[in-house]
């Protein structure tokens, strides 16, 4: 049976059961309505890397007892969203150095996929379009966006179009959305912002192989990036990954990612921690 393409779905149908950056929750029980506050959080920026969540506040913002607000943290803590420890309690979880690193391995696997079946997807003129859109949104004027939020919102909907227009119906439930967005929710504030002209380059080789539907080439390309964002996060300094220290990571971030409007207003709406 062939490949579904982009171009063949109903408008709005998605390969998989997510849509881009939704949380991947389907609300069952009041433990999964805490888990999907929390993915809505993290997304928007309420949460950040290395950031306590307090059991009193969440029962006191959903209407919850405190049992259902402990089953939706184990939830996500065995989907590796968050860390719990016996006396301390739940942190979004900061990734050390080599589980980045381990992450991108991964990434760059599933990648390698996703650009293969793109570029083979790209003789079509509507899947060709919306994939020159999404460059153009993350780069294709060589401008940065104005803040690390918007940054990284616009970077994901780029990804999120190749999986989508790649064609592959189980992408969707393997590939790992929440964790890549804890690891740029962690580094990019650490990032130098004239680097991303550097990623934009990268991302427009990417984008140009798939439009001329050379599959090759488009690997060749996905893995010169994966091979330069490791090198990326090796650069970083010690202080952007976990450590014993969490609440120096939280104080870093929130310090860091202050700097964005959409951040502050996000903030504002919370209990103070």
């Amino acid at each position: 049976m062939p490949r579904e393409r982009a171009a063949d779905r109903p408008p709005g149908k998605r390969a998989g059961t997510s849509a881009g950056c939704e949380p991947p929750v389907v609300e069952t029980s009041s433990s999964d309505r805490v888990a999907r506050a929390i993915y809505e959080g993290i997304f928007d920026g309420r949460y950040v890397p290395g950031q306590k969540l307090i059991e009193a506040d969440l029962a006191s913002t959903l209407g919850l007892s405190r049992g259902p607000i402990r089953e939706g943290l184990k939830h996500l803590a065995a989907q590796g969203v968050l860390e719990l420890t016996r006396h301390r309690g739940a942190y979004v979880r900061a990734m050390a150095r080599h589980e980045a690193i381990d992450l991108l391995a991964i990434i760059g696997a599933l990648l390698n996929l996703v650009v293969r079946n793109a570029a083979d997807a790209a003789s079509d003129p509507e899947t060709a379009k919306q994939v020159q859109a999404a460059f153009a949104k993350v780069g294709g004027d060589r401008a940065s966006p104005q803040t690390d939020t918007e940054w990284i919102l616009q970077r994901e909907h780029f990804y999120d179009t190749l999986i989508r227009v790649a064609g592959n119906s189980q992408m969707d439930a393997v590939f790992p959305r929440m964790l890549i967005h804890l690891l740029r929710l962690q580094t990019e504030p650490m990032i130098a912002p004239s680097d991303r002209a550097a990623r934009c380059k990268e991302y427009e080789a990417v984008t140009l192989a798939v439009l001329k539907g050379d599959a090759a080439g488009a690997q060749r390309a996905m893995r010169t990036h994966v091979r330069r964002m490791v090198g990326r996060i090796e650069s970083l300094p010690d202080r952007a990954f976990a450590s014993p220290n969490l609440e120096l990571i939280r104080a870093t971030c929130e310090r860091l990612w202050s700097r964005s409007p959409g951040f502050t207003r996000c903030k504002n709406r919370r209990k103070k921690l």
